[in-house]
């Protein structure tokens, strides 16, 4: 379990104690109604606690950030649009941001990259953000595998979680354990530091939550048809346009954009919050699920809060830029079927 005997850890370990002694007294109660309302407030404590110990281990708390620095890894994730830099042949990003002049956000942190460190090369059969294979690591994310330090990342912006989602989505994958996101991402950072002037204490993870699970586009499309298939990008991507053959979605998926899951000051719905979101959508129970958007970027933002209600998502991380790629997959534009062979689809739809 998450060592959570300082901060928001010690709320955990009080809620844990609360919830055995109301499991000891319900046991003990000799009248059926009490002993009932006792064993179910029991688990709700037990829920609560779980809850807290899944977002220590996956968020970090801004006000956390400056006690944290010389014992992590920050790392600053920059969106794969982003191109104010250009990166020569058998550059890394970090070297083309250097000798472009440009800086962390927050002083001590390492640059990265979308596209260049989170994201492998482009084939006529993946999405345009597609794993990264091992042999074609970035020197970044080679480093960042083998740190021997726990990893934050950080988005620039709080609407840009999905950019930070994603390094902490790939690192996962490759067996990081010890990475956490910075909640809100920079600006959150900033606030907090002007408004406390200092750090709160911190709680370290020790035990890893599952790898993400990546499926293949034949598998997302078997999930719209029998279980819960969510597509992260905005609706106008998902409903597309039958009339041009842009957009559109895999058939049966229903439409979930990641923008929901942030908050109005940038970071992260609460638990109960997000635990809400997944049940309109229909995402938690015992039946099939995933996700998947544009290239793999909206939905690592999903997969990391169902991470946090303790939901195993797989994600088809090729997602829509890669399914389009055979024209032969059915494609559904609205809530009419179509044929993705019935024109030619253009990647406008894809989001990220």
């Amino acid at each position: 379990m998450p060592n959570l005997s300082t901060g928001e850890g010690h709320v955990a370990d009080r809620v844990r104690s609360s919830c055995r002694r109301r499991l000891a007294a319900g046991r003990r109660s000799r009248h059926p109604n009490r002993r009932r309302k006792v064993l179910k407030l029991a688990r709700i404590d037990d829920e609560r606690a779980r809850d807290q110990a899944r977002r220590s281990a996956t968020l970090v708390s801004p006000s956390e950030i400056d006690d944290l620095l010389g014992k992590i890894e920050l790392v600053e994730v920059h969106n794969w649009r982003r191109d104010d830099c250009i990166v020569r042949d058998g550059e890394s990003y970090a070297e083309a941001a250097d000798r472009s002049g440009m800086g962390s956000l927050i002083p001590g942190a390492s640059l990265t990259h979308v596209r260049h460190d989170f994201a492998g090369t482009v084939s006529d059969a993946t999405g345009h953000l597609p794993l990264p294979r091992n042999g074609s690591f970035s020197p970044s994310l080679q480093r960042l595998i083998t740190s021997a330090k726990p990893i934050v990342v950080y988005a620039c912006d709080g609407a840009d979680m999905p950019s930070a989602a994603r390094a902490w989505l790939i690192l996962r994958y490759l067996g990081v354990d010890a990475v956490r996101v910075l909640d809100g991402g920079f600006p959150a950072y900033r606030a907090a530091t002007q408004e406390s002037g200092r750090s709160q204490p911190s709680s370290a993870l020790t035990t890893p939550l599952p790898r993400p699970k990546v499926i293949s586009a034949d598998e997302a499309l078997h999930i719209g048809r029998v279980g819960t298939l969510l597509d992260a990008r905005p609706e106008a991507a998902f409903r597309g346009n039958a009339q041009t053959a842009e957009g559109g979605h895999i058939p049966g998926a229903r439409n979930a954009p990641a923008s929901a899951l942030i908050g109005t000051a940038g970071s992260l719905l609460p638990t109960v919050e997000l635990r809400r979101w997944f049940l309109r959508h229909n995402a938690i129970g015992n039946h099939r699920k995933a996700a998947y958007c544009g290239g793999g970027v909206q939905s690592a933002l999903v997969l990391m809060a169902a991470a946090l209600v303790g939901l195993e998502l797989p994600i088809y991380l090729d997602s829509w830029s890669g399914y389009i790629k055979d024209a032969g997959r059915p494609v559904q534009f609205g809530d009419v079927p179509q044929s993705a062979s019935e024109g030619t689809l253009d990647a406008s739809g894809c989001s990220d």
